[in-house]
């Protein structure tokens, strides 16, 4: 991809006990999604996988390692984004703010649907996607004019 548009992870750790529950963090930037809740993730560094990318930035911005699984690749004209999911039982003890100031919040499943347009347009899809673990790696070719900012 260009240095513009560089590729991309997120991802979406769920609670199951007792009612299933997201992590999110409330983005400072990119403009475009300022005041918006988003998964955890960012750019995968040269020569990274997008495994590793994921492992890294939930450690930089979360502190702590989990293993995620790929469960989506939205493929657009000018990024790749790779999404991931990971599972817990209970959701650990989180600080209130990532590396870079953002504000982490977990919502119970049923709060953030009433509440979808707190979110990044596509988080709502990308979460429900992710929960069903019948779900195989997919691959989504996606166009998304007038969405995003040049």
């Amino acid at each position: 991809m260009s240095e513009n548009y560089p590729d991309m992870c997120v991802g979406f750790l769920f609670s199951t006990k007792n009612t299933i529950k997201v992590l999110l963090l409330e983005k400072d930037k990119p403009q475009w999604m300022k005041g918006k809740f988003n998964g955890v993730g960012g750019k995968i560094e040269s020569g990274e996988s997008a495994h590793e990318a994921m492992r890294r930035e939930f450690v930089e911005e979360i502190g702590f390692d989990i293993s995620w699984e790929l469960y989506c690749c939205i493929l657009d004209v000018r990024f790749q984004l790779s999404v991931f999911r990971a599972f817990v039982e209970e959701m650990p003890e989180l600080p209130r703010e990532n590396d870079v100031n953002e504000k982490l919040r977990v919502f119970e499943i049923d709060e953030l649907l009433l509440l979808r347009r707190l979110c990044v347009y596509n988080i709502p899809w990308l979460i429900m996607m992710g929960l069903d673990k019948s779900v195989k790696p997919a691959v989504i070719k996606s166009e998304l004019k007038g969405i995003l900012n040049d």
